[in-house]
Parts: C-alpha cells; structure tokens; sequence
C-alpha cells in the first residue's frame, strides 16, 4: 500500500526546519499543500528546486470529492507528502479527516515532526505543563466563548488556544473576566522577529492590554485549578474581611493557613491571592 506522510514545517524562523523534512522536500515526489504559493515561496526560500514536485492543493474547503480523489491516488499506489502553511498539518490544520480516512483504507501513515506552537507557547509561559489541554482556536460569538469557559472550569490544567490578532484582545478580556485569578499567557509571532510574551493574572487584564500590539499570530493560555471554583471562594470577601483582620494585628501566613482549611486550598495559593487583593 502507499503511504502517507506528514510534514511539519517552521512556524516562523526556517532554521528550525528538520533534516528528514528538508530531505524530504529536495527529494521531491507529490505533495499536497494547504496554499500552493505559500509551498513555492517556502521552498524558495529554502533554496529547494520543485522541479520534481507535483503539487496540489488540500485545505480545511476541500471537499469529500477531493478527499475520495486523494484516497484513490494512494489505493494506486502512489506516496504522498502532506504540509500545511506552517507548522504540523494535523494540528488545528486540515490533515485529520484525510489521516483517518487513509488508516482505514490501509495506508500507512508517517510523521516527520517539527516545532508546535502549542508546545513553543507552553514552554514559554512559566504555566504547569502538565496537564495542558489543547482547545485549537476559540469560538468566535462571545456565548459560544462563555459555554467554552463554562465546560472547562471544573478541568484543572493549562488550557490552550489559538487566535486571531483580530480577535485577540476580545477573547482575552473574555476569558480575564470569567477567570480573574487565574494566571494568563498570550503568546505572539513565535520564533519571529517580533516574539511577545505577556503574562499576568486574569484580574490584571485592563492593566497589560494596550501593550499587546495585535499583529502576527496569538496562541493563549490559562492556567485553571478548578478547586479555586468549586470551593465557593469568594475573593472580593476574602479581600474585605482580611483587611479587616490584618487591622487589628493579624498576620497574612495564619490567615492564609485558616482560609486554606476552608477553602480546600494550598496555603501558598492562598497566601498568594491575599498578596495581590490587598494591593489593589
């Protein structure tokens, strides 16, 4: 049977392109790309002749016809190579439904990684690795966001999205309200020129946003521990109550050592909250 293979490209800078890869596209043979131009312009760049490459469109518009017409060019037996514009093309990208199809048809199926903006991005937010769950990108309609937020409240881990630089700032202060303690990440043009990280709690949204200039490609994170929800902890009391007792002589650790018991919370989290409440 033919085979199928998957290559996954720079997101930005070149030089992180891998040998099997680079191999792969000098070695020609027939390729089907999410935009032909973007393919050419690559292998330009690369310094790549595509003299010996066939190449054909494949994108999230294509339809079952052309999905059949790929499935019948590897039923005769010929091998194809698989790319989207950047990055893996499984991912967020239009590979899944032809990867799945091509498995039950019996193909084989190969995979020459590369760099992941969802793994980059999550290397560089300082948020806990594990567990991190990858959403792909956001609804656009501000309920369908509220619903997103709603099913992932109670998942504890670090949540990842992709996002348009259009779209960007929205969603951000979307997701800053619905989760004001929690620690945050936007992540901008990764291995580029102009790479931005912003981190920050929830809360600190309106502090931090005219900064984030909205060009180039977004990735964003939130870190969610879903006892934080489930406890029931309210933090504009805690912030009013523990001004209170921090008046009249207490101190920040037993207090926080109390609302911890209470809470169902580690003292350090909670130690921390009562931190940045109570210099607002």
């Amino acid at each position: 049977m033919a085979k199928l293979t998957l290559l996954t490209i720079p997101i930005g800078n070149l030089g992180d392109i891998t040998s099997r890869v680079s191999d792969a596209l000098k070695g020609g043979g027939s390729f089907l790309v999410e935009d032909t131009r973007s393919f050419f312009h690559l292998m330009n760049a690369l310094d790549i002749e595509t003299t010996n490459c066939k190449v054909d469109s494949f994108h999230d518009q294509s339809d079952n016809k052309k999905i059949g017409k790929i499935i019948s060019r590897l039923n005769n037996g010929e091998d194809l190579f698989l790319l989207s514009e950047a990055g893996s093309p499984v991912v967020s990208d239009p590979a899944y439904p032809l990867v799945v199809l091509a498995i039950e048809n019996g193909h084989k199926i190969e995979s020459y990684s590369g760099i992941s903006a969802v793994i980059n991005a999550l290397e560089l937010s300082g948020l806990p690795p594990c567990p991190f769950h990858f959403h792909g990108f956001s609804p656009r309609e501000k309920g369908k966001q509220v619903e997103l937020f709603n099913s992932i409240e109670q998942i504890s881990g670090t949540h990842i999205f992709y996002e348009s630089p259009h779209r960007i700032i929205k969603f951000s202060a979307n997701m800053a309200k619905y989760f004001p303690d929690s620690k945050i990440v936007i992540v901008r043009e990764l291995t580029k020129k102009f790479e931005a990280v912003y981190r920050f709690y929830g809360s600190e949204f309106n502090n931090i946003k005219n900064d984030i200039i909205t060009k180039g490609e977004f990735v964003i994170l939130v870190n969610i521990d879903s006892k934080v929800k489930s406890s029931g902890l309210n933090i504009s009391k805690i912030q009013e109550n523990a001004r209170r007792y921090l008046e009249k002589g207490g101190g920040t650790k037993q207090l926080s050592k109390i609302l911890s018991e209470l809470a169902g919370l580690k003292t350090s989290e909670v130690y921390d909250i009562l931190n940045r409440k109570l210099k607002e």
